[in-house]
């Protein structure tokens, strides 16, 4: 084998190790089998903690992917000398990267920052990882049919655990849940909480409605529509507020943003319609009232929020208001750098908010949302930049008017691939800003910001070169 041989089959050969990854990340739930475990802490101590059957393993997948990864990437970079090209999507992930690792550097907690907390394992390794899957998806992602292989990975994923999830919530769990999770009947199935379940299913479900739309085939249709049900019980079934709000904001935005489309396609918006009425009716009741009572207390969310009693706001949202009226003025206190990665308990009044929960074993070591969590652990630059990073993605996805797709024709190929990609990640975005990013979803949420990169490199830029022409 030549050398120029060799370098494609390792180019390919990293697509094909961030799809594993990001496979074996959505699967790798262990059994419950022994109760505690050590795990080392600042200072070469050790804590003794309820065994990690859900999140460590993710971070090992991850941290062998990356190094594998790391590799072959060198391997590359030695071999040839314009591997990379010079684009605004790289500058802005070199950017975080550099940032995220000053902040390292400087943290409180320096071991949890470049390890991340036990449970959580959102140090440096796991956001660094995460920048790099979407660094090399950006850049290695050269074939419209990379996007389809890995659309059928993460749909395909997201049915079997939407399949799972249902399960739970119907009562029938095949693999033994710790003590935490030992009663609940929300379902979460391998994410570990139902909020971070929810924040998947708001990632995938909107491209496989999409999907349905789009797709002529019968067989290819039914399976659309069909998993667009399970999926949408499946958010259901988490009972998570925040995803529903997201998932419906994001429903608005296409139907404003395809308009002129969906109104040729009124016999699949009224089936889809009628098939998520229908399950939401079926799951509300099977809980007794579950998605009806969840339903209204975001009004009455509301409605508390405007009492103008403190007391009252900051029980809105399960405590969520407490927390950001506590976590906001911690980002100016280390507006450069943060206080560190995963180094966010260490800054949290836990005090007042033991006092205020009436329970002092209980810390919070999330700002529950991922901008706020961003800005205090790792500073504001980081988070202007990240914001940036989304708003320039979003503005290049945007779909433009179109009023038919055929997938047999390249140019309507690249505008579902665009239209997929852009409603996947405002789906996850909006859902951010009451939800954590945790290490079971993440590494599908930057793959996809990877792909939605390569997208913009590569794709938007040769359709606009042929639409120059």
């Amino acid at each position: 084998m030549d050398e120029i041989e060799l370098r494609k089959k390792l180019k390919k050969a990293i697509i094909y190790i961030i799809f594993l990854c990001n496979f074996f990340i959505l699967f790798a739930y262990l059994p419950f089998y022994r109760e505690f475990d050590l795990y080392k802490i600042d200072g070469g101590n050790y804590q003794l903690s309820r065994f990690d059957n859900i999140y460590l393993p993710r971070l090992n997948i991850l941290s062998i992917s990356i190094f594998v990864l790391l590799l072959i990437f060198l391997y590359l970079i030695i071999k040839s000398d314009k591997i990379i090209k010079g684009n605004l999507f790289n500058y802005l992930i070199l950017s975080l990267f550099l940032l995220f690792s000053l902040s390292t550097f400087f943290a409180i907690d320096r071991y949890t920052a470049l390890n991340g907390r036990v449970y959580r394992w959102e140090g440096f390794i796991s956001l660094g990882s995460y920048l790099f899957l979407a660094f090399l998806t950006a850049n290695f992602v050269e074939e419209l049919k990379d996007f389809k292989n890995y659309a059928f990975l993460i749909w395909g994923s997201a049915v079997i655990l939407a399949l799972y999830g249902l399960m739970q919530f119907f009562g029938f769990d095949f693999i033994t849940r710790d003590p935490i999770r030992e009663n609940w009947y929300r379902a979460f199935a391998t994410f570990g909480n139902p909020n971070f379940a929810a924040s998947f299913a708001v990632l995938v479900l909107p491209a496989v409605i999409f999907s349905y739309f789009v797709l002529k085939k019968e067989k290819y249709k039914l399976f659309a529509f069909l998993s667009s049900g399970l999926i949408y019980a499946f958010m259901l079934a988490t009972a998570t507020r925040g995803s529903w709000l997201a998932f419906f904001i994001t429903a608005l935005i296409a139907l404003a943003v395809l308009f002129d489309y969906l109104k040729k396609k009124k016999r699949e918006l009224i089936k889809i319609l009628v098939l998520f009425l229908l399950i939401t009716i079926f799951i509300n009741f099977f809980h007794g009232g579950v998605v009806s009572s969840r339903f209204l207390s975001i009004f009455g969310d509301f409605h508390d929020l405007s009492s103008g009693e403190e007391e009252i706001i900051d029980h809105v949202g399960s405590s969520r208001m407490f927390i950001y009226r506590n976590s906001l003025p911690l980002m100016f206190e280390r507006p450069l750098l943060g206080v560190g990665p995963d180094n966010f308990a260490e800054v949290f009044p836990q005090e007042d908010f033991q006092e205020f929960k009436g329970n002092q074993r209980q810390i919070v070591d999330k700002a529950h949302s991922e901008y706020i969590q961003l800005g205090v652990t790792t500073g504001l630059p980081a988070l202007f930049i990240y914001l940036f990073l989304i708003s320039y993605i979003l503005f290049k996805l945007k779909p433009e008017s179109f009023k038919n797709i055929d997938l047999s024709r390249e140019e309507d190929q690249n505008r579902f691939v665009k239209s997929c990609l852009f409603f996947a990640i405002i789906g996850y975005v909006l859902q951010a800003v009451l939800n954590i990013s945790v290490i079971t979803v993440a590494p599908i949420y930057w793959t996809v910001l990877g792909f939605a990169g390569a997208y913009i490199i590569r794709f938007e830029n040769e359709n606009s070169e042929e639409e120059a022409g």
